[in-house]
């Protein structure tokens, strides 16, 4: 059975579980960012004698 919700409890529901999916989706991006710097170690590292190194731009 459904009933009424007001606007503004249905507005706070939906921010909560956004932030919640952002949150979500941040850790899932910061986990395929660290693989992709473990795998380009290891390609590099197999290519040049084990001195490889990886530069970050900020």
């Amino acid at each position: 059975m459904y009933s009424p919700v007001d606007a503004e409890e249905v507005r706070q529901r939906l921010t909560v579980g956004l932030y919640a999916w952002v949150s979500e989706a941040l850790e899932l991006v910061e986990d395929v960012n660290r693989e992709k710097v473990k795998a380009l170690a290891r390609r590099d590292s197999s290519n040049d004698g084990g001195t490889a190194q990886i530069f970050w731009d900020e």
